[in-house]
């Protein structure tokens, strides 16, 4: 399916443009295997479900063979002492 749906059992309250990864996975996109180093972003969360995009955030994951996946992983950023302000859609990245 494009874009893959993953689909929870409770809400996992993840947000639009979320960048995750999985604990476990075994599917493919594109018929190539996923791994558990792959990032992806989370599109159009719902309470228990979310589209699948690629890292790049625009490309949807064309998830075409699916057995089994582990847990979703994420970081937290947390940012303290901040001049100025930040501005809607704004990314905190870290390019080393």
């Amino acid at each position: 399916a494009s874009p893959g749906v993953v689909a929870f059992a409770s809400d996992p309250h993840l947000k639009e443009g979320q960048q995750i990864k999985f604990s476990a996975i075994n599917a493919q996109n594109n018929s190539t295997a996923m791994t558990t180093s792959d990032v992806f972003t989370v599109r159009n969360p719902a309470t228990n479900s979310f589209e699948l995009f690629l890292e790049d955030g625009t490309t949807s994951a064309n998830v075409d063979a699916f057995v089994a996946a582990g847990n979703v992983t994420h970081g937290v950023v947390v940012l303290s002492s901040v001049n100025g302000t930040f501005s809607a859609g704004e990314v905190i990245r870290n390019d080393d």
